[in-house]
C-alpha cells in the first residue's frame, strides 16, 4: 500500500503535481519512548557527533530515562553475549582476530 504526496503547481492554476510516494508497508503508531530509544541506539561515548542535541524535547532521552537506560543495557547485554558465544566457538569477526592467526 502506498500514498501520494502532492502540491499545487505554482505555474498552472488548479493543477497538482506529485512530489513523493510514501510506502506505508512498515508504518504504524510508535510511542514516543520507542522513537527515543531507536533514534539514540547509535549514540557512542567516543564519537563526537552532536546530532542528538537537536532532538525534539518530546523524544529526548531525558523524557524517558528508565526506558532509555533499559534499552541501552539490553543492547550491551546482547552484544556481549554474542561476543562471548563467538569467542567460545572461535568464530571471531575478522577485525577482532589476533595478528598471529
Amino acid at each position: 500500500m502506498s500514498g501520494l504526496m502532492v502540491k499545487r503547481d505554482p505555474d498552472i492554476n488548479g493543477r497538482y503535481v506529485a512530489t513523493e510516494i510514501i510506502d506505508w508497508e512498515f508504518s504504524g503508531f510508535y510511542p514516543a519512548y520507542y522513537e527515543c530509544t531507536v533514534l539514540t541506539r547509535t549514540l557512542s561515548v567516543v564519537d563526537e557527533d552532536d546530532w542528538y542535541l537537536y532532538l525534539p524535547e518530546s523524544i529526548s532521552p531525558s523524557q524517558f530515562p528508565v526506558r532509555w537506560l533499559v534499552d541501552r543495557l539490553w543492547e550491551i547485554h546482547l552484544w556481549t553475549t554474542q561476543l562471548k558465544l563467538d569467542l567460545e566457538t572461535r568464530k571471531l569477526p575478522c577485525h577482532m582476530e589476533s595478528p598471529g592467526k
